[in-house]
């Protein structure tokens, strides 16, 4: 899905970004940690996590990425397990500038409620938008 995303992007004439986003599928019951998931998801709406200017010279290198920091392995997944603690569940957004030599990659996060770990499903979009000048806030 991201791949061909990023094909289309590329081949495109217009400067394109890709928007990528997943979200997990919620529990349906009551931990301990609502309350504390409830207040984050609330601060986080209003100013996202942010994790900007990644760089990633290949697909495959972006993917790995996306799954270490998905999963709170490098600097950047424990970084944001650390501001999305207990059983709070991050959903993502990336923004994904496919350069010709890299695709540069900021990504945003909100920490909510706890997601249905027996599911284990994710809600996930890819949609191709115009460019806007990287400088400029999300």
């Amino acid at each position: 899905m991201l791949s061909g995303a990023i094909e289309t992007a590329r081949s495109d004439k217009s400067a394109q970004r890709i928007i990528f986003k997943s979200i997990p599928e919620l529990s349906k019951k009551d931990t301990d940690d609502d309350q504390s998931c409830d207040r984050l998801e609330q601060a986080t709406r209003q100013k996202p996590l942010e994790f900007d200017d990644k760089r990633f010279p290949t697909v495959d290198d972006l993917t790995d990425w996306i799954m270490d920091f998905t999963q709170g392995k490098g600097a950047d997944g424990k970084s944001l397990y650390k501001q999305c603690p207990g059983k709070c569940s991050p959903q993502y957004t990336w923004w994904i500038y496919p350069e010709k030599t890299e695709l540069l990659v900021k990504a945003r996060v909100i920490c909510g409620l706890p997601r249905d770990r027996d599911s284990n499903k994710y809600q996930l979009s890819i949609e191709l938008a115009p460019a806007c000048p990287v400088a400029q806030s999300q």
